[in-house]
This record gives structure tokens, C-alpha cells and sequence, in this order.
């Protein structure tokens, strides 16, 4: 691969910062789960950002400056979910995976940090979410957005609040210190 990035002279020097907040999720028992959606669970979540890390690592290595990885991840790396296995395996993964790239490449000029969000109001997993509740747990829409937004902060998190903290790990004198780390919201 790396020949192929070299071949095609992608190199980027003014590159600093690469922030991914992507991922895919299908909610369903365990066992009904069909092999294709298991395997893109595991594709989109962990090894398209394992490539996507890589290849900005790869594009911006020679820039002299500090470079910033952060990947948001999901509460999910941590906390458990009915008709959600294959998703939060993936997303521990992903935390694996950070705690991995911060010991490896601090050194090396990289800040990488995973940022685990709660459910976060005006996401597309949102809507998504919520109406896998209403089929799962048998629950009417009412039920299932409190069920949905039950996680014991005073105000539903916001896509707002994730980039406030996202700008603030960029900025920070002291991101290297803390390169490698999980943040919690």
C-alpha cells in the first residue's frame, strides 16, 4: 500500500488534523444477525478508520508541525446494548485501536484521541436508534425517546457540543500529554 500512496504522490504538507466521525450500526439479536451486516458493522466501524488513519498517517508524516487524529467513537466501546453486540465490539475496537495509535505515534508527532459521545441529538443514528428500540423492545415512540435519551445529563448531548470538544483537543498546549486517551460524554 504504502508504494501505491508513494506512486501517487498524495502527500499533503499542510495537513494537521484528521477527525472521523463515521460509522454504521444495524440493531438486531445476536443470533438473527446476518453475515453481511456483521461484516459491514466491522468494516465501516473499525477497519475503514484502521485505512482511513493509516493513509493520513502516511500523507502527513514529513510536516514538521504536530498532527491531531481524533476518532469519535460511541459510548458503545464501553456500555453494553440489547440487539447491539456486533456494534459495540466494533466500537471497542475503535477504543483499542486509539490507545494503540497514541502509544505508537505520539512520538512520532501525532495527538490521537477517541471521543465516546452519548446518544447525541442530530445524528443520522438518531432517528435510526430510536425506531430500532420501538421494534425491539416492543415500546411505543414516547417510551422509546426516553429510553433513548436516558443518560443522566442535565440537557441531551449535541453534534455542537462534540465539535466544541473537537476544537479544544486541537487547540490545546497540552494534547500530547493526553495522546492516546479515551474521552467520555
Amino acid at each position: 500500500c504504502r508504494e501505491y500512496f508513494e506512486a501517487k504522490e498524495v502527500y499533503h504538507d499542510d495537513l494537521n488534523t484528521l477527525v472521523l466521525s463515521h460509522g454504521y450500526n444495524h440493531m438486531a439479536p445476536f443470533d438473527q444477525m446476518m453475515p453481511d451486516e456483521i461484516e459491514k458493522i466491522i468494516g465501516v466501524n473499525i477497519t475503514g478508520t484502521i485505512f482511513m488513519v493509516q493513509n493520513f498517517i502516511w500523507a502527513t508524516r514529513a510536516n514538521p508541525f504536530r498532527k491531531n487524529i481524533i476518532i469519535i467513537g460511541s459510548m458503545a466501546h464501553r456500555k453494553i446494548f440489547n440487539t447491539d453486540v456486533v456494534y459495540c465490539a466494533a466500537k471497542a475496537s475503535t477504543a483499542s485501536l486509539v490507545a494503540g495509535l497514541g502509544w505508537e505515534f505520539t512520538s512520532q508527532g501525532f495527538n490521537v484521541f477517541g471521543l465516546h459521545p452519548s446518544n447525541t441529538l442530530g445524528t443520522p443514528m438518531t432517528e435510526k436508534t430510536i425506531e430500532s428500540i420501538m421494534d425491539n423492545q416492543g415500546m411505543s415512540r414516547p417510551e422509546a425517546e426516553a429510553y433513548w435519551a436516558r443518560n443522566g445529563l442535565l440537557r441531551p448531548l449535541t453534534v455542537d457540543d462534540v465539535a466544541e470538544i473537537v476544537v479544544d483537543l486541537v487547540t490545546s498546549d497540552a494534547d500530547q500529554f493526553q495522546s492516546g486517551t479515551q474521552i467520555e460524554l
